[in-house]
């Protein structure tokens, strides 16, 4: 029996965020460490990769969204066949918010982007796709992890083709397909290069290397605290119905495989979660109303 998958786009909503690779299973264990009760549920993604998530979710004219990417296969540059024109404005954080020590956006850069873009942009909704918990992994930012790795090299290739012709990109994009089929089962080719004495093919690689099996679960779970943290902040500077949500899970090791890839809708790379919420800002009159109440009432004025 088919399931049907989860479209955000179907749905009403005043900011949508995305998580990059968050699993189902990982998240509902812990979210309530950071977020606010709202209406928790699993949903299947129709897509085990964000470039296909793309594809499948934005089939129309977004012309009142406001993306705010840290994920290169979304942006403003047509890299990737990515089209920008589809949404009101496309909001690069990974081309301007990348850290070099950790390679990749730190969630707290995309916070800033989004108060800058939620201040300037006046009643537009808005995606904030953050780029954790996917790899590379914030607690292990001293490994090198390889210069493969889709998304530093979609950064770095991005910035020397994005003024070129649109068939070259298309050479790119082939040359990036090629090598993901190649690595249908990771783990076995990851040992191969291993014990070839190669470097890490990627971050996740360069992580089970160092830290092993349950280490790189650890490292994983960090991540998703980390930006879980950084959103608790962000829910204290913005309100209306929001959703948060994942393009695709993540695959740690379960069946001697690792990573995500296109087209490949296994349980543990479709299974998503979805929280919804209803933030309310209380206006600073509110607050300090609210403040010198409970404030009389710890006196026993009232």
């Amino acid at each position: 029996m088919n399931h049907p998958r989860y479209n955000p786009t179907d749905e009403d909503w005043d900011f949508l965020i995305i998580l990059d690779a968050c699993r189902y299973d990982y998240f509902k264990e812990i979210y309530r460490d950071y977020l606010p009760a709202g209406k928790f549920e699993k949903v299947l993604s129709p897509a085990s990769h964000t470039d296909e998530w793309v594809k499948k979710v934005f089939s129309d004219i977004y012309d009142d969204i406001v993306y705010i990417s840290a994920n290169p296969f979304i942006n403003s540059k047509g890299i990737k066949g990515f089209n920008p024109k589809k949404f009101f404005k496309v909001i690069d954080v990974w081309y301007d918010g990348w850290d070099e020590n950790c390679n990749t956006v730190p969630p707290d850069k995309v916070n800033e982007a989004t108060l800058n873009a939620v201040r300037k942009y006046i009643n537009k909704r808005f995606i904030i796709h953050y780029m954790q918990p996917h790899a590379p992994y914030l607690s292990l930012r001293d490994l090198g992890g390889g210069d493969i790795s889709a998304d530093r090299s979609c950064r770095v290739v991005g910035k020397k083709i994005e003024k070129i012709h649109p068939k070259i990109r298309d050479f790119f994009d082939y040359l990036y397909i090629k090598q993901d089929n190649l690595l249908k089962r990771r783990g076995i080719a990851w040992k191969f290069a291993q014990s070839l004495g190669l470097p890490p093919m990627d971050p996740m690689d360069a992580a089970l290397r160092v830290a092993g099996q349950d280490g790189l679960k650890q490292a994983y779970k960090e991540n998703l605290r980390e930006v879980l943290k950084c959103i608790n902040l962000l829910l204290q500077a913005i309100s209306g119905k929001i959703i948060i949500s994942a393009d695709h899970g993540e695959l740690l090791g379960e069946g001697g495989d690792y990573s995500h890839r296109m087209g490949y809708h296994v349980p543990l790379l479709i299974e998503v979660p979805k929280l919804e919420l209803n933030i309310k800002q209380e206006s600073k009159a509110s607050r300090i109303i609210s403040k010198n109440i409970q404030k009389l009432k710890s006196e026993d004025k009232i």
